[in-house]
């Protein structure tokens, strides 16, 4: 079966912690298609869409706290893109939640092509950055205890949930 949100090493940007953060948001963006293309409940379909959203908010702090350890130029510009991006999720949830919109296979395909975007644009870019000044290695110091508290929190031992 072909997944709407499937990784691939085309989005891998060799720092092992981010990768994996990548993948997790890709497996909650194809789960969440996957309860929309199934037509469950509309609980079960709020439950998916609620867990992708506070996982990509708990992935952008991460990747925020890493630009600002780094000393990153374009900390602010990147930021503003996360933020942009959140307020443009809770706004969708808020009328999804008061019924004003539905969510379904479009919308889902936007997250995935947003997501890609996010990855393949911004994150490259700061990654490089990392690269370059060689702390690609240590970027995740103190930040995986806030990824396994997340993990735990949903029921996911690793980034596959198996």
């Amino acid at each position: 079966m072909k997944t709407a949100a499937a990784w691939t090493q085309d989005y891998a940007l060799g720092i092992a912690e981010i990768d994996e953060q990548h993948r997790l948001v890709f497996e909650q963006i194809d789960a969440l298609s996957a309860a929309v293309a199934r037509l469950d409940e509309r609980r079960a379909i709020d439950e998916c869409l609620t867990r992708l959203i506070d996982y990509i908010r708990v992935h952008l702090v991460m990747e925020e706290y890493a630009m600002r350890l780094l000393v990153y130029p374009e900390y602010t510009a990147h930021k503003r893109l996360h933020d942009a991006a959140l307020i443009e999720l809770e706004i969708f949830l808020q009328r999804h939640h008061a019924g004003e919109q539905r969510l379904n296979e479009t919308f889902v395909a936007y997250l995935t092509q947003g997501w890609r975007q996010h990855i393949l644009e911004g994150d490259a870019q700061y990654v490089r950055a990392l690269k370059s000044q060689g702390v690609a290695g240590r970027w995740s110091v103190g930040l995986g205890g806030l990824l396994g508290q997340w993990r735990r929190a949903v029921g996911h031992g690793t980034a596959t949930g198996r």
